[in-house]
């Protein structure tokens, strides 16, 4: 697994918590906007299937399709994701928001997450990819854990 992280071309980062109401929604979103305002093509991936949270931060489409889409074969990978940079009037970077929509009962395996994560840095020429993850120790949480390189 080390290989795979050093030929991916966008840097993972999880944001995560064993608790809920720890402000990670707002730290994610504050950082993925900070980074693409400094001229980096960041993905804001958000794992918490049940968090509207984003949608209303970034005012985005109330059904788009999710990573998990992806990898079901469902929709394309530029399907998966919307282009913020209007809505937060950035002239520099790329912000891209996304979601996971794994559900917690039968996440996908750990390889075809994280083909699905390398296909979406690949697409969008990602610089970063930060993922919001769920508070607790699911398998999902725990399956975006090791395929990050930082955790926060």
């Amino acid at each position: 697994m080390g290989s795979e992280k050093s030929e991916r071309m966008a840097r993972i980062i999880c944001l995560h918590s064993i608790t809920e109401g720890t402000g990670r929604t707002t730290l994610a979103a504050n950082v993925a906007a900070l980074m693409a305002q400094r001229g980096q093509r960041v993905a804001l991936l958000c794992a918490r299937a049940d968090d509207p949270t984003l949608e209303r931060l970034f005012s985005l489409r109330a059904a788009t399709p999710t990573l998990h889409d992806y990898i079901q074969g469902r929709v394309p990978i530029d399907a998966v994701v919307e282009h913020v940079n209007k809505q937060l009037a950035l002239k520099r970077g790329k912000l891209y928001v996304a979601k996971l929509g794994v559900p917690s009962e039968t996440p996908p395996s750990l390889n075809a997450l994280s083909g699905a994560l390398d296909t979406l840095s690949e697409t969008l020429r990602l610089d970063t990819i930060l993922i919001e993850n769920p508070h607790g120790l699911a398998r999902s949480a725990l399956m975006l854990i090791a395929l990050s390189e930082l955790l926060a």
